[in-house]
């Protein structure tokens, strides 16, 4: 005789951590699985106390972790939905279909929550979840079972499941990454303004996550190569029409102090060679197009992407330059190829191509040497190192996955 085991009750505790404190938590949260022999029942849940209570409890098995789920939702993703139903099926099972989910609550389910955000269409990094379902006629007894082999899937076929297909895209790690790239951005307790930036009491943190940035100190220089450049693609599903911005910088160097703050030189008369701190050029992204009071060309008119030299004598940043005029906007869920370079002489040029059309929708060429004509700031042709993050850390939770990045030399 089957036992009903769908519902727990939970008492949960948080930690709220000391306020101002930076206590980033993992953007994804572990699917954990497990399996009754007896029931013919496998158990997934994001919480961990579920998880225990089924194997000390009710005789589950611990199967591990199936994957990782995101914790808030994001764009391109639904609520991965838990639901029940007692004997004879005695059965979970999980969705993020709405019609699936009338026609199991039409079969006498029962609704128990929400395990995460599965993503609905496949991210950078992010891998595909099938599911199985098996019915024994004879007893009624009703079993699904997810996967992330597509031959476990094949396999299971062969010994009278049904294949479900296709449930949507999940990933493998606690922090998801990007083979051949990163991810750059924010996670926040909660999409809504404020969650982000300290000014909600609840949450004591700046940030619940960010995406770190990237940087390398130095890089080979080959013999007689005398420009270096920086290739990557962009995509993202909700970056534009934030306040943040982008820094992508080459020929030079960059010092982070914190994941939420940039280090500066003490005092202007430090700048120069013998100066720690980031200094070189580079491209600026914006998520709204922006006017630059210092933007020299053309005057103060509003743009989204910049070129700029860091950490000059007499300007301690902000040397902007935007774009040609008449450029198009870059926009969310296009994937745009980037080239970036950097010369010995102080000369930086960009495109940025959009794939899906193959057009070119901005790009410049600066001459910037003017920028360290200053002897005491001279051009850091010595530096050879590369980075790129976030700067200002808006409000908004967002992603942008970097892929087919590469660094090199001309």
């Amino acid at each position: 005789m089957k036992t009903r085991i769908g519902i727990f009750a939970l008492l949960m505790v948080f930690s709220t951590g000391s306020i101002g404190q930076i206590t980033p938590q993992p953007p994804l949260v572990a699917l954990r699985s497990a399996y009754n022999a007896q029931y013919t029942d496998h158990f997934y849940t994001i919480d961990a106390q579920q998880h225990a209570t089924a194997v000390g409890n009710h005789g589950y098995a611990n199967t591990g972790i199936l994957a990782y789920m995101e914790k808030t939702q994001q764009p391109s993703t639904r609520p991965f939905k838990r639901f029940f139903k007692g004997a004879p099926q005695l059965d979970h099972f999980y969705t993020a279909s709405a019609t699936e989910e009338s026609q199991v609550l039409a079969a006498g389910y029962v609704y128990e929550g929400i395990e995460g955000y599965i993503y609905t269409t496949q991210v950078p990094g992010s891998v595909p979840m099938y599911r199985a379902a098996k019915y024994d006629g004879a007893t009624g007894d009703l079993v699904h079972k997810y996967t992330l082999s597509s031959t476990e899937l094949y396999n299971l076929t062969t010994q009278g499941w049904g294949s479900d297909g296709l449930q949507g895209y999940v990933y493998t790690t606690a922090n998801p990454t990007v083979s051949g790239g990163m991810i750059l951005g924010l996670r926040c307790p909660g999409r809504a303004a404020g969650d982000c930036n300290g000014t909600n009491p609840n949450i004591p943190n700046y940030r619940d996550y960010y995406f770190g940035s990237t940087g390398v100190a130095a890089t080979s220089k080959p013999a007689g190569r005398t420009t270096q450049r920086m290739r990557f693609r962009f995509w993202s599903p909700d970056y534009f029409g934030s306040t943040d911005h982008l820094f992508f910088s080459l020929h030079g160097r960059f010092s982070l102090g914190s994941p939420n703050a940039l280090n500066v030189c003490p005092s202007q008369d430090q700048v120069g060679p013998s100066c720690t701190w980031h200094r070189g050029l580079g491209m600026i992204i914006f998520g709204q197009s922006i006017s630059m009071p210092n933007n020299s060309w053309p005057a103060q008119m509003p743009n989204q992407v910049f070129t700029e030299s860091w950490w000059v004598a007499g300007n301690d940043g902000g040397n902007l330059r935007g774009a040609n005029p008449g450029s198009s906007t870059l926009a969310n869920n296009r994937t745009y190829s980037v080239d970036i370079r950097v010369s010995d002489n102080g000369n930086i040029s960009y495109s940025i191509i959009d794939t899906g059309t193959n057009t070119l929708v901005k790009s410049d060429i600066w001459n910037a040497s003017g920028q360290f004509a200053n002897p005491a700031s001279p051009f850091p042709v010595e530096l050879t190192g590369y980075t790129l993050g976030y700067a200002t850390g808006s409000q908004r939770d967002y992603t942008v996955y970097i892929t087919n990045f590469s660094v090199d030399w001309l």
